[in-house]
C-alpha cells in the first residue's frame, strides 16, 4: 500500500516568460489516495465498478466522490482534490490514460515536477522538438526535473488512447 503526502502548495508560480499559473499541491493525490483508502473496496484501479458508476451525470459523480472520501475513507479532500478525484473516476470509466500533476518544487535552475498515471501507462515529456520518456515506477508515480514547462506537454497512452496533458494550462488530463 502507499500513501502520498505532500505538504508544499506553489501558487501563480512563473513557469516560463509572461505566464503564471496556479499549481495545487495534492496532498491527497488520486491515484494513490484511491489504491490505499478505496481500492479495498472498489477495486485496483476501480476494477470492481459496475456500468451504473461509470454513467452518472457529472455532479451526481462529484457528489458519490466527496461522500465516498469523507465518509468511508475518513478523508477530509480540498475542493481541487475531489476534482483531480472526480477526473480519475472518468478516465477509469472511459478506460483511458489518466496524468497528473501532484507537485512543482521550482528551485533557481529547475523545476522538479511529481505526479502519477496508471501504472501500465506509458508516459512522454515534449519540449519543443525534444522528447523523453518518463519512468514510471510500479505504482504509477513518476518524477521530472525542468529548466522550463515551456511548450511542453506530457503524453500518456494506455489501452490504444492517449491523452495530452498542458501543464500550462492544467494539472490533470
Amino acid at each position: 500500500m502507499r500513501f502520498f503526502v505532500f505538504l508544499f502548495t506553489i501558487s501563480s508560480i512563473s513557469i516560463c516568460k509572461d505566464v503564471q499559473y496556479d499549481f495545487h499541491s495534492l496532498e491527497l493525490s488520486p491515484i494513490g489516495t484511491f489504491e490505499n483508502a478505496c481500492a479495498r473496496c472498489h477495486g485496483s484501479q476501480g476494477s470492481f465498478y459496475g456500468e451504473a458508476f461509470a454513467n452518472l451525470e457529472p455532479e451526481k459523480l462529484k457528489q458519490t466522490v466527496k461522500e465516498m472520501m469523507e465518509g468511508p475513507a475518513f478523508l477530509q479532500p480540498t475542493e481541487i482534490e475531489i476534482d483531480a478525484m472526480v477526473a480519475y473516476h472518468k478516465a477509469l470509466a472511459a478506460q483511458s490514460p489518466f496524468i497528473v500533476i501532484n507537485n512543482v518544487i521550482e528551485s533557481e535552475q529547475e523545476y522538479i515536477v511529481t505526479g502519477e498515471t496508471q501504472p501500465d501507462t506509458k508516459l512522454l515529456f515534449t519540449q519543443g522538438k525534444k522528447s523523453t520518456t518518463i519512468e514510471i515506477d510500479e505504482e504509477g508515480s513518476w518524477k521530472i526535473s525542468l529548466s522550463s514547462l515551456d511548450k511542453s506537454a506530457i503524453i500518456g497512452a494506455l489501452n490504444g488512447k492517449t491523452v495530452t496533458l498542458n501543464p500550462l494550462k492544467s494539472q490533470w488530463k
